[in-house]
């Protein structure tokens, strides 16, 4: 049950949330203390596991933790299960919008986090990104809000 995987997940090892990642099913509450107590190993390892439950609060504690931590990065984005490489930018981008899933951005915010406040950018670089992150993902994973932003699209893969 849950209860019990949630007290493995809180009092054993390592190795022994390693096991729970490797669970046919996982619900969005022990996947989310996977993510607060397992180490990197243990995320990627959830994060591999496409019958895992991931939160929209668990993608964003994972986006956070793979700022400073690259080994999370890539089973992050290949989360659809299509390994890809990203720039620093194409990265920015997506962590904001992985940050808060199905959560509208606007331009402003996200172009504030791929230049900085002060940066003055060309009027179509965020759709260039955008457009390039399309193409990685998959088109199905970013929405365009007309007029407003955008956001990332969470389903089976996002």
């Amino acid at each position: 049950t849950d209860d019990t995987l949630l007290q493995v997940v809180g009092q054993k090892s390592q190795d022994h949330m390693m096991a729970v990642t490797r669970r046919r099913r996982i619900s969005e509450a022990v996947s989310h203390a996977l993510v607060e107590r397992g180490n990197d190993a243990v995320v990627t390892s959830l994060l591999g596991n496409e019958k895992a439950e991931i939160g929209s609060e668990a993608y964003g504690l994972v986006a956070k933790r793979a700022e400073t931590s690259p080994a999370l990065q890539v089973p992050l984005v290949r989360r659809a299960g299509v390994p890809m490489a990203l720039t620093q930018k194409e990265w920015a981008l997506l962590r904001v919008l992985a940050t808060r899933p199905d959560h509208l951005h606007t331009r402003e915010r996200l172009q504030d986090a791929l230049y900085g406040f002060d940066d003055d950018t060309g009027s179509n670089t965020l759709e260039v990104f955008i457009s390039r992150l399309r193409r990685k993902l998959g088109r199905e994973h970013i929405e365009t809000v007309r007029g407003l932003g955008y956001r990332l699209v969470r389903g089976n893969a996002a």
